[in-house]
């Protein structure tokens, strides 16, 4: 027998939403019971999607009593198990919307994530906070050569993905979303003029240092143009410099901790 994508174990309640909620598990066949112990398994998506209100309902409030369980993919919900039921709220909401768009490949992908629903990592380097950015992933392997983390970003997704209980809905594809992945750069070169090269000040063993720690594409960000090593080094703290001391380094990308 497979592994329920969702299993709720309750017990009989005195509470007065008792009678409602065994009444709204009853829509599902594979409705248990053992003794004053009830088992809900849902083992397919079908079975989900056909009565989304009552599985939320019988979550929301079984949620509440001392002795519910809550099993994802055979593993125990043991942090925060009441959240569940508006994730699968939102998943169950998406879909619907998706069920009914004309363009169901568009609808998904709207923007770039291969999910409407994944936000973590902006993969069109666009839109969102510019920190979520795909290429802010990443590393320097010289002074010039910018390697990309994709697996950083694959892991990230991933989590997202979970977190969200993205599975359960028919349409989401990990595969499909790592595949965008692949195709993103997997280094940027700062010589080509198309990425500029953003700094940041860290205290060492011999003092502060300014060195490359991120990129940004250059018809958004004008950096220095000035050679690292030339660049100059401020040897004040940023609580003793001026406002127009702090523009400066600003300005010049000189990122202070």
């Amino acid at each position: 027998m497979s592994t329920p994508l969702i299993e709720v174990t309750f017990f009989k309640s005195r509470s007065k939403a008792f009678a409602a909620v065994l009444s709204h598990a009853k829509c599902f066949s594979s409705l248990t019971k053992d003794d004053n112990k009830y088992t809900l398994s849902l083992t397919a998506l079908e079975e989900l999607f056909e009565h989304p209100s009552e599985f939320i309902y019988v979550l929301s409030e079984a949620t509440k009593w001392v002795g519910t369980t809550v099993r994802y993919n055979g593993i125990l919900v043991i942090d925060k198990p009441k959240t569940i039921p508006g994730k699968i709220k939102e998943v169950t909401r998406c879909y619907s919307t998706y069920s009914g768009a004309s363009d169901k490949r568009i609808f998904c992908n709207y923007d770039g994530n291969g999910c409407r629903m994944l936000n973590t990592v902006n993969l069109n380097g666009i839109d969102g906070f510019v920190f979520r950015r795909w290429y802010k992933f990443g590393q320097f392997k010289t002074e010039t050569k910018y390697a990309i983390d994709k697996a950083c970003i694959k892991e990230m997704i991933e989590m997202e993905a979970e977190e969200k209980m993205l599975d359960l809905c028919p349409s989401f594809n990990l595969d499909l979303v790592n595949i965008i992945v692949d195709a993103l750069p997997d280094t940027l070169d700062t010589t080509t003029g198309q990425w500029n090269v953003v700094y940041e000040r860290i205290l060492t063993a011999e003092g502060y240092s300014t060195v490359p720690f991120s990129v940004e594409p250059s018809d958004v960000f004008e950096a220095d143009e000035t050679p690292l090593s030339l660049q100059p080094k401020a040897e004040k703290p940023i609580d003793e410099m001026s406002e127009s001391e702090i523009n400066e380094m600003l300005d010049k990308g000189l990122w202070k901790l």
